[in-house]
């Protein structure tokens, strides 16, 4: 499966709310920007999700944004769309591209 966009990630910026079960919350532009993703990518592929293990490949042309957090939220976005659970990724390579686009390809380890 092939996916793209150009939508720019964000950070997660999460805070902890007190409590007697503390809890991470995320921003409402990571919230946001994680929703038009999955929306992107749902209209990119309208198969079933990946069921077994899986390798991922990404390349983003956005420099000097730090790559755990651009990487964090496509994975989530992804997440039921391409696989289940971005548990299920085995494999990961990341790579810094000249465009601003998000390239992102998945493919299921058995088919590697």
């Amino acid at each position: 499966m092939i996916f793209s966009t150009i939508i720019k990630p964000v950070s997660v910026n999460r805070r902890t709310v007190p409590g007697q079960h503390r809890k991470l919350i995320t921003s409402n532009e990571y919230r946001n920007t994680k929703t038009a993703m999955s929306m992107v990518f749902r209209n990119q592929y309208r198969g079933k999700p990946i069921t077994e293990e899986c390798a991922v490949y990404l390349t983003c042309g956005w420099k000097g944004f730090d790559i755990d957090s651009w990487v964090k939220i496509v994975l989530d976005s992804l997440q039921g769309i391409a696989y289940k659970n971005d548990k299920q990724i085995r494999f990961l390579q990341i790579a810094m591209g000249i465009h601003k686009i998000i390239n992102i390809e998945v493919v299921e380890m058995s088919k590697l």
